[in-house]
């Protein structure tokens, strides 16, 4: 009888990114934190150095009742009664894998085309492996494939199917709905400080991903980002406009974080370790030369979550050097609008120029639509890894694979001086309590519900700007997370 495997939650170990000292600690956090198979795979230790050590680690997974498979190794899957094999396309073929474990064990293969998973069931593939949704550090020859490249697969073979390959918290929510059988992670578990509570947080991530629709999912993180923000209050850090830095601040205060603003190298170096930080390279001042790099490779060796509007691009050497500088910090959210996101992207080397000419910037002003710069978002994001929010009359944020567009807000927001250094300063804030795709989110729909209150009772824009803050500290969780948006996942 052919064994019984769960494959939900798939973890695949290497043991160049484990953070345990021993790859049996690793797997036996990552079987306690929920995993429900795992696979071994070294490809650089000997065969009895890989028999040894799955031995050991088949003790752990028989304790927890989760399944043990073994990459490309059918002799030591066979020696130490493991539930199954997984092979590649350039590894043992199936038929040998088949004859030497068995007829009851599983077989895995990977697949990237029609052909190749048409072959794998007509040769006796109990599973397939398809991806990856990104390019990754742990395949970095494999090929990623688009969501309608792996239905096309799926459509072709009744095989359960996995995906793998950039597998994590914030690609999980756009498998929904593609009828994946389980996800297969490598670093999203075995690289992370605490492998259980990365485990558990896939398993909760997974189970969100079972709601009625993705959009439902991601509501659910919005509110709670919310809710986590104003409840912890948590310190955001800016290093802003002078023009708008009062605002920013109050911004902040008003959805419920907490505000320090700081313009020195030290000061920036030192609170980069803040649960979250704000850079806006509005007015430069020659000291800034120093403090916006050395803040920046402080956040990026931190890991700390940062938002970066990129205002005024364009103008002047001093902020187009210091933003080329910026391009590998990558920083979790930039806050821009269209025309400076076109231009960063060009500046980052990301996308060409097409139209022939210069990226609208005028001043701090945009003149291009929101709807042009979404190939620069979505690239700039793809390049962070974070998220990109790009206001405008409809507002577009985007991971790079997901695009919301939030029609709201008040032509006013364009009279007034801070609206979207502002805007930058929250998303800061929310950035400590969520991933960067939905706490840019958060920010902008937090926004447009507050313009559009502080329409309804001012016609002019002082007394606008005093009406959107009380806005802005009266929206609450539920309002903001049920706040219309479009969500679009790209192919």
């Amino acid at each position: 009888m052919r064994n019984s495997v769960d494959y939900t939650l798939y973890l695949v170990t290497d043991q160049d990114l484990m953070s345990t000292p021993t790859l049996e600690e690793a797997v036996e956090q990552a079987c306690r934190g929920g995993v429900t198979l795992v696979q071994i795979r070294e490809k650089k230790a000997s065969q009895d150095e890989f028999l040894d050590v799955a031995r050991r680690c088949k003790a752990i997974t028989d304790r927890y009742g989760v399944g043990l498979i073994i990459n490309d190794d059918p002799q030591v899957a066979a020696a130490v009664g493991a539930a199954g094999v997984h092979v590649g396309q350039d590894d043992t073929p199936v038929p040998e894998v088949r004859a030497i474990v068995g007829p009851d064990a599983i077989v895995g293969v990977s697949a990237h085309t029609v052909e190749e998973a048409q072959r794998a069931k007509a040769e006796g593939a109990d599973y397939l492996g398809i991806g990856g949704i990104t390019l990754t550090a742990t395949k970095p020859d494999a090929p990623a494939l688009t969501f309608a490249q792996m239905d096309q697969i799926m459509a072709s073979t009744d095989l359960p199917c996995v995906v793998i390959g950039g597998v994590n918290e914030r690609t999980i929510p756009l498998c929904h709905g593609h009828g994946f059988a389980g996800y297969a992670v490598v670093s999203a578990i075995i690289a992370q400080p605490d492998i259980a509570a990365a485990a558990a947080g896939l398993r909760a991530v997974i189970a969100r991903n079972q709601l009625p629709t993705a959009e439902a999912a991601l509501r659910d993180q919005l509110r709670a980002c919310v809710e986590q923000v104003k409840a912890t209050n948590p310190m955001a850090p800016s290093i802003t406009n002078f023009v708008t830095i009062d605002y920013v601040a109050n911004a902040q205060l008003a959805v419920g974080g907490s505000a320090a603003m700081v313009y020195l190298p030290d000061e920036g170096e030192m609170l980069a370790g803040s649960a979250g930080m704000y850079l806006n390279m509005g007015t430069l001042m020659p000291v800034y030369e120093q403090t916006i790099p050395r803040t920046g490779r402080a956040l990026a060796a931190a890991g700390t979550p940062w938002v970066l509007d990129p205002v005024g691009i364009g103008i002047g050497q001093l902020r187009t050097q210091l933003l080329q500088d910026l391009r590998d910090c990558r920083p979790g959210i930039i806050r821009c609008n269209a025309s400076e996101a076109i231009a960063l992207a060009q500046l980052w080397g990301l996308t060409a120029d097409q139209r022939g000419e210069e990226s609208g910037v005028r001043g701090v002003d945009s003149t291009d639509s929101v709807d042009s710069a979404q190939v620069a978002a979505v690239a700039l994001a793809r390049h962070t890894g974070g998220a990109v929010a790009v206001s405008g009359e409809v507002d577009l944020v985007t991971d790079g694979f997901r695009v919301a567009r939030v029609r709201g807000g008040s032509p006013l927001l364009t009279l007034i001086t801070g609206s979207g250094c502002s805007l930058g300063g929250v998303a800061a804030v929310y950035a400590t309590a969520a991933d960067p795709f939905a706490a840019a989110l958060t920010a902008t729909v937090a926004y447009d519900l507050a313009a559009d209150r502080a329409a309804e009772q001012a016609q002019a824009p002082g007394s606008f700007k005093v009406a959107f803050l009380d806005a802005l500290y009266l929206g609450t969780a539920e309002e903001i997370s049920s706040y219309p948006f479009e969500l679009e996942v790209l192919a």
